[in-house]
């Protein structure tokens, strides 16, 4: 099985009618890039907004759970492997600013 790697510190162009793979791992970086209640009319889009202004890492800890949570609902073509983050500058670190990367698959069944 497949597995794809994507990066909200990476955001190449958005792509009007994008189709297969490359709209699915649009739309993940769309996740992971959305700020938490900065969706009008779907406030919970981005996941828990909770963590925001928390400890760096106890909000990693919290950020990871929501980030499987919310791109399986959102994306529900993906099977969420595994969650990290990538490093830093030291800045943005102290800022208490995080750029998830998540590994997934698809779901068994998804028809590229």
């Amino acid at each position: 099985m497949e597995t794809y790697d994507v990066s909200a510190a990476v955001r190449p162009p958005l792509v009007i009618g994008a189709t297969g793979l490359d709209e699915i791992l649009q739309n993940v970086r769309l996740i992971l890039a959305t700020m938490a209640f900065s969706v009008p009319l779907d406030r919970a889009f981005a996941g828990d907004g909770d963590i925001i202004d928390t400890p760096s890492p106890y909000a990693a800890q919290r950020r990871m759970a929501s980030i499987v949570d919310t791109v399986e609902r959102y994306e529900p073509r993906v099977k969420v492997t595994h969650v990290g983050f990538a490093p830093l500058a030291a800045t943005e670190t102290m800022d208490g600013r995080l750029a998830p990367v998540l590994r997934f698959t698809l779901r068994e069944g998804v028809v590229l």
